[in-house]
């Protein structure tokens, strides 16, 4: 409940481990669908920020505007998983922990590493939704 009151968008059933950061200067920018685990320590952010002398490698805060992070339903994130932001998480992907997300996972598959890689796909056949 403290993270929907700081803004996060959380559905129904969602398990947050603890220790878990989600995103703190801009928590609105993160979603997270309804039946999400998100076990101890994970990270997730949902804004980036670069000091000014950097801007013209990495961009301005004006291109980053609009930025958002979506953990769609029945994602599990392992333990001390990182998402970077403007990262999906599709639904029902498993990520591994301590992987590093820096790019959209897609629906029903299993990544991990750094960078986080697929490693495994499955079917919505193979996943038990109560």
């Amino acid at each position: 409940s403290l993270h929907r009151r700081r803004g996060v968008r959380i559905g129904r059933r969602v398990f947050i481990g603890t220790e878990v950061f989600i995103d703190d200067a801009v928590p609105s920018s993160v979603t997270i669908e309804d039946d999400v685990t998100v076990i101890a320590q994970s990270t997730i952010l949902g804004h980036t920020y670069y000091p000014a002398h950097f801007h013209g490698l990495l961009g301005d805060e004006a291109e980053r505007d609009g930025l958002r992070t979506v953990i769609r339903r029945g994602a599990y994130l392992g333990l001390r998983s990182t998402v970077l932001a403007g990262v999906t998480v599709g639904e029902y992907a498993i990520v591994g922990a301590g992987s590093l997300v820096t790019s959209d996972v897609p629906a029903y598959t299993m990544v991990v590493g750094v960078p986080a890689k697929v490693v495994r796909e499955f079917g919505p056949e193979d996943v038990r939704v109560s």
